[in-house]
């Protein structure tokens, strides 16, 4: 093997290991965030492990593509992507400059660069679509136990090497389920919060639809002869199925139950439409399973599941009050700044600000002076402040109206060529539409270094999908 071909394959299993390890949060926060005398997630400055690896491979691919002279992979009709990407870029830095705090919207411009360069990395090293695939099934499964074994246990055990902070169900600020009897806490794996595990689960289980469709089909073609290996991979797919939906539930996350059954309804459906006969007994067979698992885990945890189903109980009312809060609080902010934005990673420093203009012109110094000590607002806490559970109307009150449409047309031409791939009903399409569903229930693909990174994870992944490499036994 020589020198150019070992660094091509230190880089295509280097970005293995990243998508992998991409769930561990351990960090150096250099800066901590501050709002209302209290600590802000939205405002720290990090420095996470998984980026070293990122940075050092991109310094690698671009020797990779230096000694190659220029790239020379698939172009295709991608032009249109490029300028949109451009622009959006171009938009995301200007907010910079009439922002709150400028150094935080440099600081998440850097965040979102990284997630781009995550995508190029992705297209233009040439890994395999499969693996990256297996790699998301994998760090799902052992996610996923870790969050199952969380919620039996009711403890969330921290570890600052594996940037786990430890939860209790009794402590304030800590995502339960509560109920007439106790406070049911929710399965985070390594996660800062459930629903971001409860995403990560989705998209793997997607995938493992996916890629046991493809062992499966082969196996079906290939009765009677020795395929004891992808025999052996078609189990190990369906037990991290079993393993990763009981983590899902254990997560109490509604937005990706949704996410989760609408998708993989929509897989089996079209399926049947098309009279695809192994895509429609794929489908069904991890329906039921789903289903039956979801019974089971009902008829187990019956208080706190139909609690969050049916979002009764004190803190599901005020959970849902809060959201609709949220949005009135997005209302006020796309308004007064729906041109620019309030800067790129302000959307939450906008609001604090507003709500001490607000104080400061009903009741003048006075009331500007009956701030706490700690500088907080009365009856409202640091963690009140949070942004809109929804991407696309975040991105809208942090760049503006035509960073969401270049956003958006970013989204919507990776997720038609995605579609249009392969015969069948590619995963790469419906792991489009899982994060879709996921950004209109929730913020963390803008608003976390971790949601960021899998959001131009599933974009690498689907432009990948419609390359004209051969596809053969990576089509998933």
């Amino acid at each position: 093997m020589n020198k150019k071909n070992m660094l091509a394959r230190v880089i295509e299993w280097g970005i293995y290991l990243l998508v992998f390890l991409l769930p561990w949060q351990v960090r150096l926060m250099w800066k901590m965030g501050e709002v209302a005398g209290g600590y802000l997630e939205y405002g720290t400055f990090s420095l996470y492990g998984t980026e070293i690896l990122l940075l050092v491979l991109v310094v690698l691919n671009l020797v990779r593509i230096g000694g190659d002279r220029g790239d020379k992979g698939n172009k295709g009709d991608r032009g249109f992507l490029r300028y949109f990407i451009v622009l959006f870029f171009v938009v995301s830095c200007l907010s910079i400059f009439w922002a709150t705090d400028s150094d935080l919207a440099l600081y998440k411009f850097g965040v979102l660069l990284e997630g781009f360069l995550f995508f190029w990395l992705i297209f233009s090293s040439g890994v395999g679509r499969k693996k990256i695939a297996w790699m998301i099934v994998l760090s799902g499964g052992l996610q996923a136990g870790l969050g199952v074994w969380q919620f039996l246990a009711q403890h969330v055990a921290g570890n600052k090497w594996l940037g786990m902070a430890t939860q209790w169900p009794m402590d304030n600020g800590v995502s339960v389920v509560g109920t007439e009897l106790r406070r049911w806490l929710r399965a985070y794996g390594s996660l800062p919060h459930p629903n971001i595990l409860g995403g990560w689960l989705v998209i793997g289980l997607i995938l493992c639809v996916g890629l046991y469709e493809s062992v499966y089909g082969t196996l079906v073609a290939k009765w009677g002869s020795q395929e004891t290996k992808r025999g052996f991979s078609a189990m190990v797919l369906m037990l991290f199925f079993v393993v990763m939906f009981s983590g899902l539930l254990t997560t109490f996350s509604r937005g990706a139950w949704i996410a989760f059954f609408v998708s993989l309804l929509i897989y089996w459906f079209i399926n049947l439409l098309k009279k695809d006969k192994l895509g429609s007994v794929v489908g069904a067979k991890f329906l039921i399973i789903a289903v039956l698992i979801t019974v089971m885990f009902g008829l187990a945890f019956r208080e706190p599941f139909l609690a969050r189903v049916k979002g009764e109980g004190r803190l599901e009312t005020k959970s849902i009050e809060q959201r609709k809060g949220a949005y009135r609080e997005a209302k006020e902010v796309i308004t007064k700044n729906w041109l620019r934005g309030a800067g790129l990673g302000n959307y939450t420093l906008y609001l604090y600000d507003a709500d001490l203009r607000t104080i400061f012109d009903s009741a003048g110094m006075e009331g500007y002076m009956g701030l706490s000590k700690e500088g907080g607002i009365a009856e409202k806490n640091a963690w009140d402040y949070q942004p809109v559970h929804n991407v696309w109307l975040l991105v809208w009150g942090e760049i503006g109206i035509l960073g969401v449409i270049l956003f958006g047309l970013i989204f919507l031409f990776i997720a038609l060529k995605a579609l249009k791939a392969g015969k069948r009903l590619p995963a790469y399409g419906l792991v489009m539409l899982v994060i879709f569903i996921l950004s209109l229930f929730d913020h963390y693909f803008w608003s976390f270094y971790f949601g960021v990174m899998v959001w131009w994870l599933v974009l690498g992944l689907s432009i990948l999908s419609t390359s004209s490499r051969p596809s053969g036994k990576d089509e998933v």
